[in-house]
């Protein structure tokens, strides 16, 4: 038996667990529960490729992505961020126009697309090198000729931008333009959401946003957009040990007008819905 199968069978026998069974198991987010600490150790020192390609369970059932089997192996399971999923699931339709800030290597970037379908749009901005090039993989391997791939990072001007990155983690989910990841530098371009958009006619219904700690600096280089499109956005809140109101992002949301619905409240990190007018007054 080839070494990569062992990790296709295990994936395999993740998908068919029960949805629930494997949330007990796993546990909180950011807290997993001691069985899944064990688990993850004995299938981490299994042999076998660090990167590999898995068919998807869960919502991208019919799906397959590249990804960490280290690192990412939820993302084949179906357990990764179930509120999350679930949120995007109901609030993104057919034919839209939606944006993934933060794609990482791509799982939000393949439900959006799957949302959206064939006569939607979806644009995807992750930064990170190693990153982009996986994403770029997962979504031509899923025939995504909806989604667009751009090697950017958001914030609220345009520029390069001189970031430290990991070297313990080779697609690092927690990549962040704004804090300290590690020892190394690398140069990368951001852009504001309005420049970027500044030739966009098309209203842009949903922004999916997780740029781990830059969510204010996203969103002051988004005023037009938000104020010509009043976007759904969905982010995520790096709040620390504070409340997640006290979050700068949170009042600028406010300011424009949106009704906000946390999903969830995690010690750390929170998930934010905000709706705008233009959506509540339908």
């Amino acid at each position: 038996m080839a070494i990569d199968s062992i990790q296709k069978i295990i994936a395999g026998l993740g998908r068919l667990l029960p949805q629930r069974f494997k949330q007990a198991v796993v546990g909180r987010p950011g807290a997993p529960s001691n069985l899944a600490n064990v688990i993850h150790s004995v299938l981490n020192a299994l042999p076998g490729p660090r990167f590999t390609i898995l068919p998807c369970g869960g919502v991208l059932e019919g799906y397959r992505m590249k990804l960490d089997w280290q690192r990412h192996r939820s993302l084949a399971y179906g357990t990764w961020e179930p509120q999350v999923v679930d949120t995007i699931i109901r609030e993104v339709k057919p034919g839209s126009f939606a944006l993934d800030i933060g794609a990482h290597i791509g799982f939000y970037s393949l439900l959006l697309s799957k949302q959206v379908g064939p006569h939607g749009r979806v644009v995807a901005f992750e930064p990170f090198p190693p990153n982009f090039e996986v994403l770029q993989e997962n979504l031509q391997l899923n025939g995504c000729k909806q989604a667009l791939a751009i090697k950017k990072a958001v914030m609220d001007c345009s520029s390069e931008l001189v970031v430290s990155v990991p070297d313990d983690e080779p697609l690092p989910g927690a990549f962040s333009v704004v804090g300290t990841g590690g020892p190394r530098q690398i140069a990368i371009e951001a852009v504001s959401l309005d420049h970027f958009l500044s030739d966009n006619s098309e209203p842009v219904a949903f922004i999916k946003l997780d740029v781990e700690g830059a969510e204010e600096r996203v969103l002051r280089g988004a005023g037009k957009t938000i104020t010509s499109f009043h976007p759904t956005i969905l982010l995520e809140v790096h709040h620390g040990p504070f409340p997640p109101e006290q979050h700068p992002a949170v009042a600028i949301l406010q300011a424009h007008g949106y009704s906000l619905t946390w999903i969830d409240r995690l010690d750390y990190t929170s998930h934010l819905l905000a709706k705008g007018k233009a959506l509540r007054n339908l």
